[in-house]
């Protein structure tokens, strides 16, 4: 079974783009994306819907999403 989903849509290239890799579907049907800094899973919607959806898939993204390391303050 070929497993089509928009690379254009706002929330799936916003994760790609921040390290997401494409796992697959769940039973459901829903996309199943996985970080390899994170254990975590990350599941979006599978079909287009309101753009307030999109946003909300974002935000939730960018808690997901593992920040880089961040330099230690010498304390002087």
């Amino acid at each position: 079974m070929t497993i089509r989903w928009d690379k254009n849509r706002a929330d799936i290239r916003y994760a790609r783009e921040h390290g997401w890799l494409f796992d697959g579907t769940t039973r459901r049907g829903h996309l199943r994306f996985i970080h390899p800094k994170t254990p975590k899973a990350l599941v979006l919607h599978s079909k287009q819907g309101h753009w307030r959806g999109d946003q909300n898939a974002i935000t939730w993204i960018k808690r997901l999403t593992p920040s880089p390391v961040e330099k230690r303050r010498c304390a002087a």
